[in-house]
Order: structure tokens, then sequence, then C-alpha cells
């Protein structure tokens, strides 16, 4: 059964349906600017023995491919007395919740930075190796024009 409240849950994908390639480790950077960013909360009302961080503590991530998408899915399930709270989490003053906030930086300057590393990565693969002799390898031609896709 569902908790009340509002937990966090981002996904984002890309499409790889031109290429046969997981993503790399890399999209976890997020999670790590996340977690960084999530700090100098004020605790009023909390008693001074009461947990501290415990919605940063509580940010996941995973990455899947899936037919030809990727996926990277940001999680935030932190509880307090039986309730999700970490989407309703903003800056004293502000009205944006703060998960907004990060995931629109996140799109501005991590986003195209992976697209970049993958694109990199599929190039140096297919460097690499001979892409007919790939399974599922496409010419030299068709790869090129694949990777511009990606972009």
């Amino acid at each position: 059964m569902a908790k009340p409240g509002a937990s966090v849950n981002i996904t984002t994908t890309l499409d790889l349906s031109d290429i046969e390639r997981r993503l790399t480790d890399a999209e976890f950077k997020v999670l790590h600017f996340i977690k960084s960013k999530w700090i100098g909360w004020q605790y009023k009302g909390r008693p001074p023995g009461a947990p501290r961080l415990v919605s940063r503590d509580a940010w996941t991530s995973t990455v899947s491919s899936v037919e030809s998408k990727a996926a990277m899915t940001i999680t935030n399930e932190a509880t307090d007395r039986g309730k999700h709270y970490a989407g309703y989490v903003h800056r004293a003053g502000a009205v944006t919740e703060e998960w907004r906030v990060l995931w629109e930086q996140v799109k501005a300057h991590y986003l195209p930075l992976f697209q970049q590393e993958l694109l990199a990565e599929v190039q140096r693969t297919l460097v690499a190796k001979n892409p007919r002799r790939i399974p599922g390898g496409v010419s030299t031609r068709a790869a090129a024009r694949t990777t511009r896709r990606v972009i």
C-alpha cells in the first residue's frame, strides 16, 4: 500500500533505437549532485535528538535500458511518521519544491554531458571494432548516421 504524502520519482529517457549499447555508470553523477545540494535544511519543531539528513540519504538511482530506451530514475521515498515528504521540501521563502530546482540544474548541466559521454563511448567502440563483425552491428556509414542522431 502506498504511503500518503509526496515522494519524488524522476525518470528521464534517451532514445537508443539506432544503437545497441547500454549506458555507462556516468549517470550516477546525478545522484551525487543531488545529494550534495540536498543540505542546509531548517529543522523547526524537530526535537534536538531527532534524526537529520534522512531525506538526503533516501535518494537512490537506477539506470536501465529496455529495448531501445535507456532510463535513469532518481527516487526519494523518505518518510516521517509514515508519510512521504521529499516532494514537498523547499527552501525557506521559496515556493518551488527543491527537487524541481535541482532537476532543472541536472537537465541543463548533466544530461548534455551524459549524451556527449555516451556518444564518445559509442564512437570509441565503433573505431575499436569493425561494426560489421559486432553481432547486430551496422556498416560504418550507418554507424555515422546513428551517432549523429543520438545528439
